[in-house]
């Protein structure tokens, strides 16, 4: 009798286990059992990995700068990307709002563009395709700078480089971005991704601009810059292309170029011109040759304020003067001053002497174009020169 009571015992136990294991098993309390048991103290978690999301393909690169910014040129951090890259490219996505009907259209096939026959590039694959319903009535464009290729700095010679990426949304260029530098190398691997605001009315009137600076401890300059439009891809279509960058070393225009660097010093409230050199400048009666230099007015609110002015180059068409020009200005002026930076021709007879103005520039915070970006671009880089090449007009 007591052997059958241990046996029943026994064979109560073994059902009731059979019950619990099935149980864990169909509420799936055993794998979460388990993992509690045996896991480290820390968890490690994977955030945004959107692979698939930009039709990409290869190896995931982790961005360790990633910003969004808005149109009014803030910006904040997020998380960054798992990003899956076989080529070399800079993407752009652009999210937009979902029409009735639209899901019934097919998807266009993709196509690609070949990368352009230059050997100073920027690798960029702009894919397009509506990926999620914006939540307002705003779009938003991802940009990704992953690479360039053989650039070439304003010294020829140089076989590394130190380089960064700005990236502008024209033609405001309010919103805008800045890799970090890499260093030593003429084929940069940037792999950082941006994040624009954009409203979907404004897609056709839009274009990304991109621009290349060589640094050092004394300086930044502009090697390169291309431009992408938004209205030459359809929204609903990746795109994958190279962005040509234009040498800005060998840019001529009808008048000429001149080459000088700003800096400003917030402490001693100290505004440097450094009048480089000029070149290709157009002198009177098509003459090879000249007498130039150039004078450098600092206005204010469009009234000139100081004047001062480089020596004078003898029988040059390609001046070098190296020359530094300093104005105090208070850092509370700034957005209210331009420079104006004008060449000069000096002529001489036996009667008398003259001037002949070949061109001018005017940079400042009411510029437009390359000469407001110069000026930004110094008040961004505080205390180091920023120089850039600029056509003369008249």
């Amino acid at each position: 009798m007591g052997e059958l009571q241990i046996v029943a015992t026994l064979l109560m136990i073994a059902i009731i286990l059979v019950v619990v294991l099935m149980l864990c098993h169909s509420l799936d309390i055993w794998p979460r059992l388990t993992a509690w048991i045996f896991s480290n103290t820390e968890e490690k978690i994977g955030l945004t990995k959107l692979k698939g999301l930009y039709n990409a393909n290869g190896y995931l690169v982790r961005s360790t700068s990633d910003l969004k910014l808005f149109a009014s040129g803030s910006f904040k951090r997020f998380d960054s990307v798992d990003r899956d890259f076989r080529e070399t490219l800079v993407t752009t996505n652009l999210t937009e709002k979902w029409k009735a009907g639209d899901e019934n259209n097919p998807m266009p096939p993709p196509f690609t563009l070949q990368p352009s026959a230059t050997s100073n590039t920027l690798s960029k694959d702009s894919t397009i395709p509506i990926l999620k319903t914006s939540t307002g009535e705003n779009s938003f464009l991802f940009v990704s700078i992953l690479e360039a290729k053989e650039l070439l700095g304003s010294n020829k010679e140089d076989i590394l480089l130190d380089t960064y990426v700005r990236v502008f949304l024209l033609p405001d260029k309010i919103s805008n971005a800045q890799t970090k530098i890499y260093k030593d190398s003429r084929n940069p691997s940037y792999k950082e991704r941006f994040l624009f605001e954009l409203h979907p009315r404004e897609q056709c009137q839009k274009s990304l601009c991109f621009q290349v600076y060589s640094t050092s401890n004394l300086s930044h300059t502009l090697i390169g810059e291309g431009e992408f439009k938004l209205n030459d891809a359809s929204l609903r279509q990746p795109v994958t292309t190279w962005v040509t960058l234009t040498d800005t070393g060998q840019r001529t225009s009808e008048f000429g170029e001149i080459f000088f660097s700003l800096s400003y010093l917030p402490t001693a409230e100290r505004l440097t011109v450094v009048v480089v050199k000029a070149r290709h400048l157009k002198f009177q009666n098509e003459r090879e040759a000249g007498d130039p230099f150039v004078k450098v007015y600092l206005l204010q609110n469009g009234k000139k304020v100081s004047k001062k002015k480089t020596t004078t180059k003898k029988g040059e068409r390609c001046p070098i003067f190296n020359e530094s020009i300093i104005f105090n200005v208070p850092a509370h002026v700034l957005q209210t001053i331009q420079l104006r930076l004008t060449v000069s021709e000096a002529i001489s007879n036996e009667n008398n002497s003259s001037q002949s103005v070949v061109g001018h520039v005017i940079v400042g915070a009411q510029a437009t174009g390359r000469p407001l970006t110069h000026w930004t671009q110094m008040l961004a880089t505080l205390r180091k020169p920023v120089a850039m090449w600029h056509p003369l007009r008249k």
